[in-house]
């Protein structure tokens, strides 16, 4: 009995921990969102930089914890041994927390599927507003740097549907080009109001995937709250960076935005479709295992019945996503076809969610809880097995 009393009450103390630990994290939030920022001091550096080939990064200066590459978790190995079995997680935000929320059980699983004949290893190349082609450019990048790569996952559909429309598209910036392409370049003109609005929005995401990276949702509530601030920095930055003049090299020279509105949204699904089956043939000309995931999103029609707190909280009308999404995103999955003719294994989990009403979804743009993303582990083992 006593031993009983014991452990519970050093329960009760961890939980106790966890939230003040919280509370003081949301404090600090809101003190550096809250502070005096008219200072005049030089900017020189964002916790995004570009990239030449991918399009942006995380910032290793700002952001210590990444590794050289700019991603999150450990760098991959330039000679990975023969005995090892190289896992890539591709993607945007979804699949960065994702990796951090089920690396070890799928590495796990995908151990026990090979009969521990090697060593599984997974890597995470995925990054907040990652879109095709981004991913595309990524395995290519890797691969002519020389690194091994067994299995890609790449688990899109969202980012590719919403922000070439939300983001780009409504703000005259090329579909084809990275989120927030104009953000960084109007940086090293030294614009300060974006400047500081990016690092916020960056520091925040970070903080947001910690506690949702936590177990048994211990920081779930937290993780909520940092979601919701990081989106509406997201808007507010969105709405600030239509009102600059752009040049040439911040909106492209692409001549075809000036196509009807519905001939946009079917290049848009053209580029995603075209991304994937270049991955896909990438990825067989190396001898590599390409799977492709459709990921859930609460404004895709009749996909998930919404709990009372979703429907308050993660389902917005207004969100700058859904429209775009309730859109091109059935179109996407119409295409899925086409890609599995042309020897694509993509798959759709998009009605994953279906069955669910609990709370699944914790931001009013994309992302999930931490069951939502193992409710996501099942599935694509029962891809990766059918397809080793």
């Amino acid at each position: 009995m006593r031993l009983f009393k014991s452990r519970l009450l050093t329960r009760r103390v961890v939980f106790v921990v966890i939230i003040v630990v919280e509370l003081l994290v949301l404090v600090t939030i809101l003190f550096f969102l809250l502070r005096n920022t008219n200072s005049k001091k030089t900017v020189v550096s964002t916790n995004e930089v570009l990239h030449p080939y991918l399009g942006y990064v995380d910032n290793l200066k700002t952001e210590p914890w990444l590794n050289p590459l700019g991603f999150n978790g450990e760098l991959i190995k330039k000679n990975a041994s023969p005995n090892e079995y190289v896992v890539i997680i591709t993607g945007g935000s979804v699949s960065e927390q994702y990796f951090e929320a089920q690396k070890e059980e799928l590495g796990t699983q995908i151990q026990q599927l090979l009969k521990n004949e090697k060593k599984v290893v997974v890597y995470s190349f995925g990054l907040g507003a990652y879109k095709q082609p981004q991913q595309l450019f990524v395995l290519n990048y890797l691969l002519a740097l020389g690194y091994k790569v067994d299995l890609v996952i790449n688990i899109d559909g969202f980012n590719e549907a919403a922000i070439p429309y939300a983001a780009n598209y409504q703000n005259g910036i090329s579909t084809y080009y990275p989120w927030f392409w104009e953000a960084p370049l109007i940086n090293t003109e030294g614009n300060r109001a974006t400047y500081l609005a990016t690092i916020k929005l960056e520091f925040i995401k970070k903080v947001a995937l910690f506690f949702n990276s936590l177990p048994m949702n211990l920081g779930a509530a937290a993780g909520s709250v940092t979601g919701q601030i990081s989106n509406k920095i997201q808007l507010n930055l969105m709405e600030y960076l239509k009102g600059l003049e752009k040049g040439y090299g911040v909106t492209g020279p692409e001549p075809y935005m000036n196509l009807s509105k519905n001939e946009i949204m079917t290049d848009i699904v053209n580029v995603w479709f075209n991304s994937s089956l270049q991955m896909d043939k990438l990825a067989k000309a190396n001898k590599i295992k390409y799977l492709e995931f459709l990921q859930p999103n609460q404004y895709l029609p009749n996909t998930k019945k919404f709990s009372e707190e979703e429907k308050e909280k993660y389902v917005k009308k207004d969100n700058a996503y859904a429209y775009a999404t309730g859109l091109i995103y059935p179109q996407m999955i119409k295409k899925t076809d086409g890609l599995k003719k042309e020897g694509v294994s993509v798959y759709d989990l998009t009605e994953i969610f279906k069955n669910y009403s609990e709370t699944l979804y914790n931001d009013d743009c994309c992302h999930y809880s931490s069951k939502g993303y193992a409710l996501m582990t099942p599935y694509i083992m029962e891809a990766v097995a059918k397809e080793m």
